[in-house]
């Protein structure tokens, strides 16, 4: 799908540079007008700002335009996401552009306030879908602000940059089938992208013939909450010789579950994770996990925006997630358990 950040064109986005070359004047006689310090006069200082006025360049408080981009991300603590934002913050650079980024959590999101105060600052948003509503997405494209998606918001049609689900789905039962697993269980929390992970996991077990026994963890960042969940689930007595997680933090705690219970893996049990955050191969025995390009994903979203922030039509960009094979998997070497 083609996307083009479309806006009238006395609404559109400036910078410094271009002010300067549209008034045929140097960027340091414009700064200076602009910021109302001395060094040019005050019919250069009414034409610079007419013209600022006329293709909406916008100033911060102080009266200079702030060359900022947006972001909005659940957390930085999570490795995925600092590394998310490393790339958007090495390709903003490129370009002269700095990133302020606000990480927030759903249930302590200010929403209203962050978005006023980004509108009012920044020059292009790029946002982690499924963490604002659509009015807030709203309020920056009324504003002529390009806003690019990193992953996929169901109802809301943006450029975006996501990751092939279905293909990473498929990468992880075809190498527990391949291993001769055939029951399987799979872990997963309650949000959005775990629902979507489960869902593509369900097709694909049905199609390939696998036995698919869905367990539901309360958080997929919270290996504690996990280690319960599962120690809960292996108390029911189902059968099983696979686990794959729809996160990394839900494998740790699901691994910490088996260990407590006597259950070796990769032995008796094999384990996936999904995302293949930095500590997952240093685990006991090290994670198999999917791959997703993080650090690529920040950068693609970045250039995204740019090309959109330029008026120009972009395409959706789906990046090809990959399986990190370590020593969490193994053949069946019985029955299940």
């Amino acid at each position: 799908m083609i996307m083009k950040h479309t806006a009238k064109k006395k609404a559109r986005n400036v910078t410094l540079d271009q002010l300067a070359e549209q008034l045929g004047i140097s960027r340091s006689a414009v700064s200076l007008a602009l910021n109302g310090k001395p060094g040019v006069s005050e019919a250069t200082r009414e034409t610079v700002m007419k013209c600022a006025s006329e293709l909406n360049y916008r100033v911060c408080l102080k009266g200079r335009k702030m060359d900022l981009i947006g972001v909005i991300t659940p957390r930085l603590s999570d490795s995925f996401f600092s590394e998310i934002a490393v790339g958007i913050e090495g390709a903003a650079a490129e370009h002269d552009y700095d990133v302020i980024i606000h990480a927030v959590e759903r249930c302590r999101f200010k929403s209203e306030q962050v978005v006023k105060r980004l509108a009012e600052k920044v020059d292009g948003m790029i946002i982690v879908a499924n963490w604002v509503r659509k009015e807030h997405y709203e309020a920056f494209l009324s504003r002529n602000i390009p806003v690019v998606c990193l992953g996929e918001e169901p109802g809301i049609s943006l450029p975006s940059v996501y990751m092939d689900t279905r293909k990473a789905c498929e990468l992880v039962m075809n190498h527990l089938a391949g291993l001769g697993h055939r029951e399987i269980v799979y872990c997963h929390s309650f949000s959005t992208y775990s629902q979507d992970r489960l869902r593509c996991t369900e097709e694909i077990a049905r199609a390939k013939g696998l036995k698919l026994i869905p367990c539901a963890i309360e958080d997929e960042i919270n290996i504690e909450k996990a280690f319960f969940g599962f120690s809960n689930f292996l108390e029911m007595g189902n059968r099983f010789t696979a686990v794959a997680c729809s996160t990394d933090y839900i494998a740790s705690g699901v691994l910490q579950a088996l260990n407590r219970a006597d259950i070796q893996v990769p032995h008796e049990v094999s384990l996936v994770g999904f995302d293949n955050l930095v500590w997952s191969k240093l685990l006991n025995p090290s994670l198999t996990t999917i791959q997703q390009p993080q650090l690529e994903q920040g950068e693609a979203a970045m250039h995204m925006l740019l090309e959109l922030m330029k008026g120009k039509a972009v395409r959706n960009f789906m990046m090809e997630p990959s399986l990190i094979v370590r020593n969490s998997t193994a053949p069946v070497l019985a029955g299940p358990r």
